[in-house]
């Protein structure tokens, strides 16, 4: 398998919205009674009490005509009330999912009655097909800017630029990094339409919206998505076991059903047996999405060769033409590929893709394509990807398919996002020139030479670093009206310290020889404390509204924990060029990306500030290495981390830290406990563990690897952070944490992410040969005794989990089981109850997985690790109070150590 491509901070730090616990809200509506208008997974779930649910109208949003005649609008049966046709079933979607962000930019007389946000909408970059208006795109613009007329902007962006510009700035993909033209084929396989285009970038390697390069070479479009993929499977099912003449009547019928969802028949005049195999056939096509997507999950090779026995039970009628009841039958995965390779990629897409490579060869002029990229939550069945190589192995042969760790669903959101700070954000015009000259500190300690050659960092990230060269203080022309009076702190490290005397000179950056220096009165600064020294210098100015500056250089940091005072030095104030000036942008700049899909739609929202801090983050190495790490933390300390990178508002990083440096030390002090309890009953260890925050969670760390000792496999590593040189850091760290929590430390008075980095670079290094996750399935081995098999889902990074791994047990394992896996001992320690996976009902990831929060009168209270509410442990499952009484009154945990045999081979993994 080919390696993971790195996702950068524009993916980690701008995630879909969260609305009603989906990123990925399904496309449907249901007109209720009692409840009024029910949108998204609460509708899906009506459909199978057997209300009318709407969707699938995004296709047909393309053929309203504005001002157009009714006969020209196709209207859609609903369960409560008149029909309404696609216009209307659009808006009301639109118009319920962007209520839940639409607060954050009001609409009032100062706007002009406009939301003061600009949207991006996704859309397919052509659509001709027989059956379908030649005009469909455009009516599909005029229709949502019709819809979303309130809104200071609307525009629009093909759905494969989109996906250009994920791969581009969103995935470290080292092709498309150079500034150099490219040739990408691009496939978006989603819910309802498969787009497929070859794309020439500009010189730079971007997509320019004008010009020669502003069109891609070919194109097309179809409406074949995953609803086609789900009709198709259900098509297969209800035909599985009749004979010959019987599955001439089911094409019959079938037949009939495609002609009452374009209008053309009316169900109530078709027969009874008519009536009642399409009725059959309905809730088997419902259905299909389900299980399809857990039979995907389960497939743990996607060669075309392979064997495929992995399956579901599925519910199919007795009798497809009768109303009398359903039966499980078994669903394997070489049945799921055979519909797929015969009926949508032999029959809808080869075509489709065929078309577009002839049709590029020209405008190529022998140029070939590099790069092939894809997304769309349907390529998550990744014979796409096989296929792709097999059929046109001589279009594509130097651009095989790029690989990502994660699921396709989420590429179109995240390229809008990108898309929306691309277009709308002009970074030229961000940072207003109040200091206008930029600040040069050049140090000299004890006579040993000027320091040229190392950079500073700004603590707190207070100021923009991103293009600091060595010496650079203030690197380039910026605004410090917002910092007036307050402390502004950088670190460097120095090869010696000062232990006598500090030579040092604010300088503009004229010369290293001729120095142009700022504090011309005074240039040295002597040392009181030689003995007592950090291993960076921190340099601290404190700027005033007429210009002048005091300098303070800070040898120790003061640590009241430990009763260590500050070492520290002040010179005399000077003069810098700034003038009082400032044009800012306004801070309410708010850019929406709608990817409006045809099962699926998600939505990313930006704000001018959340721009301007990605973008330079995105050039730190500090907050990049903390992007880097997340594909390989645990899920439950990922999702705290990527919630650190995403918050940009200066009174809410602290706290998000917080959250993220809990996680790190909950996730090692649960799993150092668990390995602990293989020694014997850790119930001693429980009494003095009341709740998990940062005190607790440090001692039951410390305690449990002193009881694990020398012999830790699954901890092994986390002693790391007690090293003398990671201790003082963790202490400090847990002390200031403390101090703004009880606000007695402001939000810009610490370096939050350096305490996040050092418990990351930590948990991050010790996993490095374990998994964490549970097991999706467990079944006995046939004819054997105590024997069993199943599917190891690798939790890491964000659901959906797509690797995973077969393993063979000697005993069975719940799916409700949190597992570490060390690859070198061939065992998996269950970290439950402390960590444990359940099922949810409308989230994102519906195998939720779930820690201890706490313990209040005896009664434990867990906590979901991407939510901030907890719960009662018996609200889950009643069975977890004796679970969690065994835990805290005996020391005993679910499960010790279980011995697995996993197929680790690259090519026996699978990612979908």
């Amino acid at each position: 398998m080919a390696r993971i491509i790195e996702k950068t901070l524009w993916v980690e730090a701008v995630q879909p919205e969260v609305i009603d616990g989906q990123k990925y809200i399904p496309t449907a509506l249901c007109y209720t009674e009692n409840d009024g208008l029910v949108f998204g997974s609460k509708a899906m779930a009506l459909r199978e009490g057997g209300r009318v649910v709407n969707s699938e109208f995004k296709v047909a949003l393309g053929e309203v005509v504005s001002g157009g005649s009714k006969e020209n609008r196709r209207e859609f049966e609903v369960d409560v009330g008149e029909p309404r046709n696609a216009y209307n079933l659009a808006k009301d979607y639109f118009d319920n999912v962007l209520k839940h962000v639409e607060d954050r930019f009001p609409r009032s007389e100062a706007t002009n009655y406009k939301h003061p946000a600009k949207i991006i909408v996704a859309e397919p970059l052509s659509f001709q097909m027989d059956g379908y208006s030649p005009r469909w795109v455009s009516n599909y613009r005029d229709n949502i800017r019709r819809i979303l007329d309130r809104y200071e902007e609307v525009e629009f962006l093909p759905e494969p630029f989109a996906v250009f510009q994920y791969y581009r700035y969103g995935c470290r993909v080292p092709i498309l990094q150079d500034a150099s033209k490219h040739v990408a084929f691009i496939v978006d396989f989603g819910g309802g339409t498969f787009d497929a285009c070859v794309i020439e970038s500009t010189n730079k390697g971007d997509i320019s919206l004008s010009g020669k390069s502003s069109k891609p070479l070919a194109a097309d479009s179809v409406p074949v998505g995953g609803f086609v993929v789900n009709r198709e499977i259900a098509t297969f099912l209800i035909k599985l076991n009749l004979d010959n003449g019987k599955r001439k009547e089911a094409d019959r019928y079938i037949a009939q059903y495609q002609r009452v969802l374009i209008g053309e028949l009316k169900l109530e005049d078709l027969g009874v047996k008519n009536r009642s195999f399409i009725e059959n056939y309905k809730k088997l096509e419902a259905s299909a999405e389900g299980f399809k997507i857990e039979l995907s999950s389960k497939i743990s090779n996607w060669r075309l060769d392979s064997d495929a026995y992995e399956k579901v039970m599925v519910d199919v009628p007795a009798d497809p033409f009768a109303s009398s009841g359903f039966v499980k039958i078994e669903f394997y995965a070489h049945q799921l590929r055979t519909v797929f390779v015969n009926e949508v990629w032999n029959k809808k897409l080869k075509k489709t893709i065929s078309n577009v490579l002839d049709r590029s060869s020209e405008a190529l002029n022998d140029r070939e394509i590099s790069v092939t990229l894809i997304s769309g939550g349907s390529s998550n069945l990744k014979w796409l990807q096989e296929l792709l190589v097999k059929d046109f192995s001589d279009q594509l042969e130097n651009a095989e398919p790029v690989p990502i760790s994660h699921s396709f669903q989420e590429v179109v959101a995240n390229g809008l996002a990108i898309e929306c700070a691309r277009r709308y954000y002009d970074t030229d015009s961000e940072f207003v020139a109040v200091t206008y000259n930029p600040i040069k500190l050049f140090l000299n300690p004890d006579d040993t030479g000027l320091v040229k050659d190392k950079k500073f960092r700004s603590v707190g990230e207070k100021i923009d670093m991103g293009k600091a060269g060595p010496a650079d203080l203030v690197p380039s022309a910026q605004s410090l009206k917002h910092f007036f009076e307050s402390e502004l702190q950088w670190k460097i490290k120095l090869s010696k310290s000062p232990k006598h005397h500090l030579d040092y000179y604010f300088s503009r950056p004229d010369s290293d020889d001729d120095l142009d220096s700022y504090n011309v009165e005074e240039v040295r600064v002597n040392t009181r404390d030689s003995k007592h020294f950090d291993s960076a210098i921190t340099v601290q100015i404190v700027v005033r509204e007429d210009g002048t500056v005091t300098p303070k250089f800070i040898y120790k940091v003061a640590n009241a924990e430990f009763g260590a005072e500050e070492n520290s030095v002040t010179g005399r104030s000077f003069h810098i060029d700034m003038t009082a000036d400032a044009n800012e942008i306004k801070s309410g700049d708010h850019f929406v990306g709608f990817d409006f899909g045809t099962s699926n739609s998600s939505l990313c929202v930006l704000d001018s500030n959340k721009i301007k801090v990605t973008t330079r983050r995105q050039q730190s190495s500090a907050w990049s290495g903390l992007s880097a790490c997340i594909s390989q933390l645990p899920f439950p300390v990922a999702f705290a981390v990527r919630n650190f990178l995403g918050t940009t508002q200066a009174r809410d990083i602290p706290v998000a830290a917080r959250e993220a440096f809990e996680s790190c030390l909950a996730f090692m002090a649960y799993t150092a406990a668990s390995e602990a309890s293989l020694s014997g009953p850790i119930d001693k260890l429980m009494r003095g563990f009341q709740h998990r925050s940062m005190g607790p969670l440090k001692a039951m760390l410390e305690s449990s690897l002193k009881i694990v000792g020398s012999k830790a496999r699954f901890s092994s590593g986390f002693g790391d952070l007690f090293s003398p040189e990671n201790s003082v850091k963790l202490n400090k760290a847990v002390y200031d944490f403390n101090e703004h929590k009880h606000d007695k430390l402001g939000e810009r008075d610490a370096d939050w992410q350096e305490y996040v980095e050092l418990v990351v670079r930590v948990c991050s290094k010790a996993m490095e040969n374990k998994l964490f996750g549970y097991s999706a399935e467990c079944s006995s081995v046939p004819f054997s005794v105590d024997s069993y098999e199943g599917l190891f889902k690798v939790a890491n990074d964000n659901a959906p989990f797509i690797k995973s791994f077969a393993y063979t047990s000697g005993q069975s394992v719940s799916d409700s089981y949190a597992l570490l896996y060390d690859k070198s001992s061939g065992e998996a320690l269950c970290l439950s109850p402390f960590i444990f996976w359940f099922h949810r009902m409308h989230t994102s990831a519906p195998h939720g997985c779930f820690w201890l929060d706490k313990r209040e009168d005896g009664v434990a209270i867990v906590k979901p690790c991407d939510e901030k509410t907890s719960i009662k442990s018996s609200e889950v499952h009643t069975s977890l109070s004796h679970v969690f009484d065994a835990l805290y009154d005996n020391g005993v945990l679910l499960s010790g150590p279980i011995a697995v045999d996993f197929a680790l081979d690259e090519d026996t993994s699978r990612d979908f």
